[in-house]
């Protein structure tokens, strides 16, 4: 059954209250990157090979092409509100995608509490690791953030008294619910933990396209493959090939994957394809 394609018309309300913040100089005068906790702000102007295709980006930390992004599904999410974020690292190519929040609030609870998450943990993280972390990083527990600048403190205050954010009772707790419904969305497993939400009528028939790492696959076999493959199984190739940065001036597949998503009507999509493979 096909989906139902949203469109998605500017910065959501919130982004966009943040990012007036971000421009006030009172906020970030006292940075010398002039950043605005550690971020900097913008909207869907960020793509790298290992990009998912169906990610508006709106903000970056300035170092290694690392960002994060409201996660579409696709074009499926309500809205941007209510989208997974995710942050990419491009330099990270055997795992360059995690989920790392529920939507934009929680990021932004993240960010003013504990943002040490945002930057290291993300969902899934095994109870071991995260325990290492927190050991490294007491906030994560705490939700006391240590600042370089301690003007900082002060605007991670005003960005919680504007927008109403509450700490977590248990940043781990929230990464593993977080992990846990999101499993639950899926119904197509992908190789960089993503998957593809949906309610299809039935899984069991879902076929994966075999992939290597660094081994590009050839166009005629893609091609027959999605000659008879689902919706579902398509955008999952699509997103497997994606994540392993295998479009990379491969002019053909990127041809016969564009071909798929306009068919679908993801044109959002199809035109990310341009961004660092052709």
């Amino acid at each position: 059954m096909p989906f139902k394609r949203k469109t998605y018309d500017g910065k959501p309300l919130l982004l966009e209250r943040v990012s007036e913040m971000a421009r006030q100089s009172e906020y970030i005068d006292f940075s010398a990157g002039k950043d605005f906790l550690g971020l900097y702000f913008g909207y869907d102007d960020i793509h790298y090979l290992n990009t998912p295709l169906d990610a508006v980006s709106f903000a970056w930390p300035g170092a290694d092409g690392i960002h994060f992004a409201f996660l579409t599904d696709f074009s499926t999410a309500d809205s941007l509100e209510e989208a997974y974020i995710v942050r990419v690292e491009p330099m990270s190519f055997d795992d360059p995608v995690k989920i790392v929040a529920r939507d934009f609030k929680d990021f932004l609870r993240l960010l003013c509490y504990y943002p040490i998450a945002i930057e290291l943990a993300h969902a899934g993280i095994s109870e071991n690791d995260f325990t290492a972390l927190a050991k490294r990083y007491p906030s994560l527990i705490t939700g006391k953030p240590d600042y370089y600048y301690e003007q900082g403190r002060g605007v991670a205050q005003k960005v919680i008294e504007a927008f109403g954010l509450e700490p977590f009772g248990d940043v781990f707790d929230y990464l593993r619910d977080l992990h846990i419904g999101r499993l639950k969305k899926v119904v197509f497993h992908t190789w960089d933990g993503i998957g593809i939400a949906g309610v299809p009528e039935d899984t069991t028939s879902l076929k994966r396209f075999p992939l290597k790492r660094q081994k590009n696959p050839a166009p005629e076999h893609v091609r027959d493959y999605m000659s008879t493959a689902s919706e579902i199984e398509i955008l999952g190739l699509i997103r497997d090939l994606r994540s392993m940065g295998l479009f990379h001036h491969q002019w053909e597949l990127i041809e016969i994957a564009k071909k798929q998503l306009l068919s679908m009507g993801l044109r959002r999509e199809a035109g990310n394809l341009d961004e660092f493979d052709e």
